[in-house]
């Protein structure tokens, strides 16, 4: 079962009527295999803003520096790490919309990192044929746009996530962006980035991998 196109268009035309001083940026994804995670299974095919509370996102500032803040809810189906300089935010189902990183502050960001495993995340980068039991087709880091100088970013997808002790090739707990020029004061960054969740209910993401089941 595909998670809904019809949510996808929908949400593109809600960011470009908001949005229409932004303008298109380039993008590109890779992933490496980094450190195992594991978990007995998905919890569904749908991960909201609010499913990701206690992820841990780390803002990387121009000059150096960087600042760190964990997920909360901050509405039903909305969620945001933030600090007074910053917010990255998602609201709805993240295959289908927009998530946002925007800069408040008076220093430059030039990207971010969101590491899933506390909160129980994780990032599916395989559209088709759809791998993962419950991952359903992804929709991975893409689809960007900016008001604020960026024209160009690329995401790294690490940390990969078995399932029963197997890895099907398209989940990982961790993502990293860095935005090839600096996003400003007042700048907004939207992209798309497909999550899912492997909630506590499910017995939750562990560190290493299990045998697989037999």
């Amino acid at each position: 079962m595909n998670k809904s196109k019809s949510l996808a268009l929908a949400g593109a035309v809600a960011v470009l009527t908001g949005a229409a001083h932004a303008a298109p940026v380039g993008s590109s994804f890779s992933s490496v295999a980094g450190t195992p995670f594991n978990a007995v299974s998905l919890n569904g095919l749908q991960a909201l803003g609010d499913d990701l509370v206690g992820s841990k996102v780390t803002i990387l500032f121009a000059g150096g520096g960087s600042g760190t803040a964990n997920w909360l809810a901050t509405a039903a189906g909305a969620g945001s790490a933030s600090t007074g300089a910053w917010s990255l935010a998602l609201s709805g189902d993240s295959f289908s919309s927009n998530w946002t990183l925007t800069n408040s502050g008076n220093t430059g960001i030039t990207g971010f990192s969101f590491g899933g495993f506390p909160g129980n995340t994780v990032f599916d980068i395989v559209d088709s044929p759809a791998t993962t039991s419950k991952s359903a087709n992804d929709d991975a880091f893409g689809s960007a746009d900016a008001a604020g100088g960026v024209t160009f970013a690329t995401s790294g997808y690490s940390n990969q996530l078995s399932i029963g002790g197997v890895f099907f090739g398209d989940l990982h707990t961790s993502m990293a962006v860095n935005l090839t020029s600096v996003l400003g004061f007042g700048g907004a960054f939207r992209f798309t980035a497909d999550a899912d969740n492997a909630s506590a209910a499910t017995g939750g993401i562990t560190s290493g991998i299990s045998e697989p089941a037999t």
